[in-house]
């Protein structure tokens, strides 16, 4: 967590200029940036619930030189609300299906239907900016 946010204190910037020359991602970048401007507290303790999002939360957060008490603020909400959330959903995953063969079939149908709904919502917001 701190050495991803001391790397990109110290090597973010010359990294998101060498990304920024794809089109996608300068894309995705820029419509990163526009939300860390307006809310960047919210946007760091959403990326910990995304995959590496932890880690690319703590290379924009350095990159971007967020002060240190911001980022372990929202750094530490992220992962408490997500670790709870995760063995919450174990716990009552455990607890309502009992049969271990429907268990993988079932987590597999909902992180599809979920995946499918996030991916199409996202899609949709940055077609309508």
């Amino acid at each position: 967590m701190v050495s991803g946010s001391l790397w990109g204190r110290f090597g973010g910037r010359a990294a998101l200029d060498r990304l920024s020359r794809r089109k996608k991602i300068a894309a995705g970048l820029g419509w990163l940036d526009g939300r860390l401007q307006r809310h960047p507290r919210p946007v760091l303790v959403v990326a910990r619930w995304l995959p590496s999002g932890g880690t690319l939360g703590a290379l924009l957060a350095g990159s971007l030189r967020w002060p240190m008490t911001e980022f372990f603020t929202a750094s530490a909400v992220g992962v408490t609300l997500w670790t709870s959330y995760v063995a919450f959903l174990g716990y009552a995953g455990g607890r309502i299906v009992t049969e271990p063969g429907i268990s993988p079939l079932l987590s597999l149908a909902v992180a599809l239907i979920l995946g499918s709904v996030i991916t199409y919502s996202v899609k949709h917001s940055v077609k309508a900016t």
